[in-house]
This record gives C-alpha cells, sequence and structure tokens, in this order.
C-alpha cells in the first residue's frame, strides 16, 4: 500500500518538475484541482465507492472503469477498500460528467501593410545606349508599414469536463449521511476534447495526492496523457519498469 502510495506521488512531482523544460509531444491538460476537508477526513479511511449522480448506473462498465481508476488513487491516499458495507467509515461518493460543444467567437485584428507615401531610398543609374547617349535612370523605393488593421474572428469549441469525489461520515449520528460531509476535492478541465473516458484518468492523476486533504486554494495542474501519475492511476507500467510481476520471477519454470 505504502509503496502504491509513494509511486503515485512521486510520479506526480517528477510531472510538475518537467513541465518547465520538458517539451511533451502529447497536448498538455490543465487541470484545476480544489479539495477541502475537514479536521475529522483523516479519522477513518474504510471506503465504499458509490455513485454521487443517481444517473448513473454503478453496474455499468464505464462506471466499473473509472472506479478501478480511484481505487488505485484512494489507495495510495492510505484508503482501505471495506469488504462490507456495515464496515465502511466513509462512503465516497463519484461523480463525473462532460459538457455539450461550447462554442466561444473571438476577435482578432491583421495588419495590413502598405506605401505611406514616404521616400524611403532611391538608387540612380547611368548607361550608355546604343547610339551613344549617356542615359540616368533613377528608381524611388517607398516605405513600408502598417498601414491600417483588418478585423477577423475566430470560433473555437471546447468541452468542459470534471470528476469530483466526496467523503461522508458514515459513523455519525446523522439519518442523512449525505449531511455529514467529510471532505470533497473538485477536478475539471475545458479543453477540445469531448472524450470522457480519455479525460477521466488525467482529471484523476491531477487531484490524486489531494483526496482527503485541503488544497486551500484552487491550483492548477498541467498533465500530458502519458504522465507517470496518468499511468500509476490507469494502472500502467511506467517507463523502464518490468512488466514481469518479481514476484512470478521467483517461482520456478515448469
Amino acid at each position: 500500500m505504502s509503496f502504491v502510495r509513494l509511486m503515485l506521488c512521486t510520479a506526480i512531482c517528477l510531472t510538475l518538475a518537467a513541465c518547465g523544460s520538458f517539451q511533451p509531444s502529447q497536448p498538455l491538460f490543465v487541470v484545476q484541482v480544489d479539495a477541502i476537508a475537514s479536521p475529522q477526513a483523516a479519522t477513518n479511511k474504510t471506503y465504499l465507492l458509490v455513485s454521487e449522480n443517481d444517473a448513473v448506473d454503478p453496474r455499468s462498465l464505464q462506471f466499473q472503469e473509472f472506479a478501478s481508476y480511484v481505487q488505485r488513487a484512494l489507495l495510495a491516499q492510505g484508503f482501505v477498500p471495506a469488504k462490507t458495507a456495515k464496515e465502511a467509515g466513509v462512503s465516497i461518493g463519484l461523480a463525473y460528467g462532460i459538457s455539450e460543444p461550447l462554442q466561444e467567437t473571438t476577435s482578432y485584428e491583421i495588419p495590413l501593410r502598405g506605401d505611406t507615401g514616404v521616400l524611403e531610398s532611391s538608387e540612380t543609374k547611368t548607361s550608355v545606349s546604343k547610339t551613344g547617349e549617356i542615359v540616368s535612370t533613377t528608381t524611388y523605393r517607398t516605405a513600408q508599414a502598417i498601414i491600417g488593421y483588418r478585423t477577423a474572428t475566430k470560433t473555437t469549441t471546447t468541452f468542459a469536463s470534471f470528476v469530483e469525489l466526496i467523503g461522508y461520515d458514515l459513523k455519525a449520528p446523522s439519518v442523512n449521511p449525505k449531511a455529514n460531509e467529510l471532505w470533497r476535492i473538485h477536478m475539471a478541465n475545458t479543453g477540445v476534447t469531448d472524450d470522457i473516458r480519455q479525460l477521466f484518468p488525467i482529471l484523476l492523476a491531477a487531484g490524486a495526492p489531494y483526496i482527503g486533504n485541503s488544497t486551500g486554494k484552487k491550483m492548477d495542474v498541467v498533465l500530458t496523457e502519458d504522465d507517470l501519475a496518468v499511468l500509476t492511476v490507469k494502472g500502467l507500467p511506467l517507463p523502464g519498469q518490468d512488466k514481469q510481476d518479481p514476484r512470478e520471477a521467483d517461482k520456478p519454470r515448469k
């Protein structure tokens, strides 16, 4: 458990440290992370993962896929899945979604270059004609500069996506468990990608180190799809990591 937590935190740190100098071949995703927690947030980390959105069936394949990512992120933060609902100390609601296309039209100015009417230079050439006359030809060059601007417009289509995790205290005496909120983390991105399956692990990886904690403010985390933090959440081998389970290497071959 501690190893998985160490790997995920290390992956996030390496990603943030490399952003200033590394030019990724894949597009950058800027994820806004906002986490808040009560002082009692760390009292119980035995959890039960549920769907926060009533319209999302937790038995669906998509929810199950996303739940596997969340379970890895929770494990890295010291959370332990409850064997039964009665053993759970905290109920963690998972919500996610992506908006309809958002179109934004922006205007910008295109500079127009032309003659200013101001003499910049001249050049005189002297030659001898076939009749023996001396002919002088002077060429005048007028200055070129920006003489005006043309207004143009550009329409950009983007999508707003989010992932949210909310921890509720199941040990509190309140009848309504959702009234006993222990912590909440919201991860959001606005970009040109409309694939929530592609975006979900990126959003989650950005906020994973802050689950059950407080960021104190909204903060931006920059990731690419092949960052170590994203691969860790997906459960994929890290670059340079042997794909074979080291425990399998010790087993005698048949």
